[in-house]
């Protein structure tokens, strides 16, 4: 017996972009394209009302229908603006730094003829909306009418907690850390679902590496991600939105996050689609045993108390860019990154031995209160590796980032419990070691 409910018609509605990924080279149709292929994958029945250029209009519907899509309509023209994505950081190592280019000039010429046909002709079960330029509480009304379950992706609404209750009631609402009205609720998202609880059914959050969970009634369940080697993060949370959206209603809440992460993690290990759709393929044939996976866990809220020590040369002289960059990633997903240098001051050759000493315990003291060391030498640095050194020996875990030039020595590699060449490397053992 499939996972997914057959009797689910899903309609997505969205905007296509040409997603390029600057950082890969690669170019490739993107927006609701990524729940696209996701439904393609698992089989699904299901429709696209989609917002893009005319120029792109042939080759969207060259590929919806190689995606075994049921029935599209273009809702909407875009003018002023070509549709067209840059991504700097497809891994998300921190932030990705989308720029839609022209964005500022984009006009969106809405048909709403064009909705409510693809409405009559399909009659979805269930709606699943990506908002952008377009009159979202058309869509919402016109979905009401035939009394289709109403699921939308709260990370593209301006003002999320005001959005949500002048759209409500809604079936469901996806948000994804970091955003905005996670830090308006302190960072907590059981606050934000006591703000918004009154107008949905329920509130998903997607906390990257570090797992998801829903809240719903008086309950909440939760499920853990599964670690992967991330080629990109891009459109990996609108796959999960589809496999949740797809799942049996009778089916433990639990259990539909878990496979939705298990599935979303190999969405995000290729940019193959065929490659894609044989990993579920194989995946729905254990599918009893990815709900029993453990993965790793490591709750938002949770993060800022899992201190991380900066070991690296952060001297005035030391271009130190990569050094900021690990910093800002480790910031963009909420962990508390310390610099010694930068909190306790540097130490001048020839300063009095008491300064000295002073200097010497804060940094111990900083080490003691933080879970990871991450040493980044960025030149041959014997400061770095001896607080390497001495962290490994208090049984904690650490990594060394060679973000300059690979390191040589037996004592350096072997202190380390993770070797990384890459930021995104970085991040990712940070989540397997703390999760």
């Amino acid at each position: 017996m499939t996972p997914f409910d057959s009797e689910k018609r899903v309609l997505v509605i969205g905007d296509i972009y040409i997603d390029t990924h600057a950082d890969h080279g690669y170019i490739r149709l993107g927006g609701v394209f990524h729940a696209a292929r996701t439904l393609h994958a698992i089989g699904a029945t299901y429709a696209i009302a989609f917002l893009a250029p005319s120029y792109l209009h042939e080759s969207i519907q060259a590929f919806l229908k190689q995606l075994g899509c049921i029935d599209y309509a273009s809702v909407g023209e875009v003018h002023g603006a070509p549709g067209v994505v840059i991504i700097k950081e497809s891994l998300e190592s921190g932030d990705i730094g989308y720029d839609d280019l022209l964005r500022e000039a984009r006009r969106v010429q809405w048909n709403d003829s064009a909705l409510l046909a693809l409405l009559e002709r399909f009659a979805p079960t269930d709606i699943l909306i990506f908002p952008g330029a377009f009159p979202l509480e058309n869509v919402i009304i016109e979905s009401r009418r035939i009394r289709a379950r109403l699921h939308v992706d709260g990370q593209y609404l301006p003002s999320f907690v005001d959005d949500v209750i002048r759209l409500s009631p809604l079936d469901t609402v996806f948000l994804s850390a970091p955003s905005t009205a996670l830090k308006l609720s302190g960072g907590d998202p059981s606050q934000l679902w006591q703000t918004v609880r009154s107008h949905i059914t329920s509130l998903v959050i997607k906390e990257n590496r570090g797992g998801s969970r829903a809240f719903f009634g008086v309950q909440q369940a939760e499920a853990p991600a599964f670690p992967t080697k991330t080629i990109h993060s891009i459109g990996v949370g609108d796959c999960f939105d589809a496999l949740v959206i797809t799942a049996h209603s009778t089916e433990p809440v639990a259990h539909t996050l878990g496979r939705a992460a298990y599935y979303a993690s190999s969405y995000a290990s290729t940019f193959d689609h065929d490659v894609f759709v044989d990993e579920i393929a194989h995946a729905l044939k254990i599918d009893a045993n990815v709900c029993q996976l453990s993965g790793k866990r490591l709750r938002w809220e949770q993060r800022p108390q899992h201190h991380v020590y900066l070991a690296a040369p952060d001297f005035p002289d030391v271009a130190t860019t990569k050094l900021d960059s690990l910093e800002a990633a480790l910031r963009y997903h909420n962990f508390s990154p310390h610099r010694p240098i930068k909190e306790n001051g540097l130490a001048i050759a020839g300063s009095a031995v008491p300064h000295q000493r002073a200097l010497f315990r804060a940094d111990i003291e900083l080490i003691d209160k933080c879970s990871l060391l991450i040493a980044v030498p960025l030149t041959a640095d014997p400061g770095t590796f001896a607080e390497l050194g001495y962290f490994s020996a208090l049984h904690r875990p650490t990594i060394l980032y060679e973000a300059t030039a690979p390191i040589f020595n037996l004592f350096v590699r072997n202190c380390a419990s993770r070797v990384c060449s890459t930021l995104g490397g970085v991040i990712d053992s940070v989540f397997e070691l703390l999760g």
